[in-house]
């Protein structure tokens, strides 16, 4: 590969005798594994070694990691000195990693903070998370806000505070509110749909929960899927007190807001006779045009669009919405503070449906 190939693999945020920091793609590893797929540590290696003619190995210290899917701003020490001093930095705290995410659901409290014990599965690369000190357990910490909310998904700030793996992506998928297009840890791909219960009757009046395992995209508008429905013991789900309050026995229907409170899934204890209908809104009646109502309509229908367009590009697998956005540290020679702030790629859905420039604090520059 030459050097002008490997440069447009990655981009160069800045670079000087000691450190590089570059904006990690998508679905690169940030170091060699087992797939042997080509990693970014690899291609810096690579990028030192040919610009400046560098004989022989060329060192370059790997300071931390980014998941595989995930991409956003990385530092690469280009001395063992530099790649001492920030891991010191790391093992200390000093190191400031923020995350944009894009979750499934918005959790029950808007802001705080997730402390759990995670343990990793190496052979089936899955980690786990305990709330409580468990054998081979490594304490995972991070503070979250939610930025904003629509079409059934969330902005989410996060705060990284340790840096275990698929940290961000086991401790949401743990609130009930997993990462869009994150199939391993149980991203649901439903938004803004109808749902409808029949046999109303046979739910128990403790609770019901779902777990939707079907195709978002009908490719006719109109079209519906019927499915088992896993009955829990679960919280107090409107759908029921709607049943309850107005006597019916059928035909329940209500609104699909993906929260955690409605979908959460625990002990599950029978598989139920009833089936559920799973219809688009956009098969519902229309407004009279030019209505108000009607505009609403129109605007609501593009973003269900732009969300279906985004669902199918996330079941290829292609993405995962978790961003690495602002990275923050000190200098390992000059002392000074190094902050680098990275966009996502906003020109995809389902980023595109937030303003991302607005909670960044700063200006997106024109490609011009």
């Amino acid at each position: 590969m030459t050097l002008s190939e490997i440069e447009q693999q990655f981009t160069i945020l800045y670079e000087d005798n000691h450190i590089v920091v570059v904006v990690k793609p998508r679905n690169i590893p940030s170091q060699a594994d087992k797939t042997g797929d080509l990693d970014l540590l690899s291609l810096i290696r690579e990028y030192i070694r040919l610009k400046y003619d560098k004989p022989g190995n060329v060192y370059v210290g790997l300071v931390h990691r980014l998941d595989r899917p995930t991409g956003g701003a990385m530092v690469f020490a280009k001395t063992d000195k530099a790649a001492a001093r920030l891991c010191e930095q790391i093992r200390n705290g000093e190191i400031q990693k923020k995350y944009f995410a894009i979750t499934v659901g918005t959790p029950r409290e808007k802001q705080g903070r997730i402390q759990s014990y995670l343990v990793k599965d190496e052979r089936n690369n899955m980690v786990k998370a305990y709330p409580a000190a468990v054998a081979n357990g490594k304490l995972a910490v991070l503070d979250y806000k939610v930025l904003d909310t629509g079409e059934g998904l969330s902005l989410v700030d996060i705060n990284l505070l340790t840096g275990r793996s698929h940290q961000a992506r086991v401790q949401l998928a743990g609130l009930g509110t997993p990462i869009y297009g994150d199939h391993k840890y149980g991203a649901r791909q439903i938004t803004n749909y109808k749902l409808q219960i029949t046999n109303a009757d046979k739910i128990r009046e403790s609770g019901v929960g779902v777990d939707l395992q079907i195709d978002p995209n009908p490719s006719v508008a109109g079209d519906s899927y019927g499915i088992q429905i896993p009955v829990v013991y679960k919280n107090n789900h409107q759908i029921i007190n709607k049943a309850k309050n107005d006597g019916e026995e059928s035909g329940v229907t209500d609104e699909l807001g993906v929260r955690n409170e409605e979908l959460e899934t625990t002990d599950i204890t029978d598989v139920a006779e009833n089936t559920i209908t799973i219809a688009p809104a956009d098969s519902l009646p229309e407004p009279p045009a030019g209505s108000v109502d009607a505009n609403i309509a129109k605007k609501k229908a593009e973003r269900r669009q732009l969300i279906h367009e985004g669902l199918r590009t996330a079941a290829a697998g292609t993405f995962l919405c978790l961003w690495a956005y602002t990275l923050s540290f000190t200098h390992p020679t000059t002392k000074n503070a190094m902050v680098f702030k990275v966009f996502p790629p906003a020109e995809e859905t389902p980023w595109q449906l937030f303003p991302i420039e607005k909670f960044m604090n700063i200006v997106k520059p024109t490609n011009s």
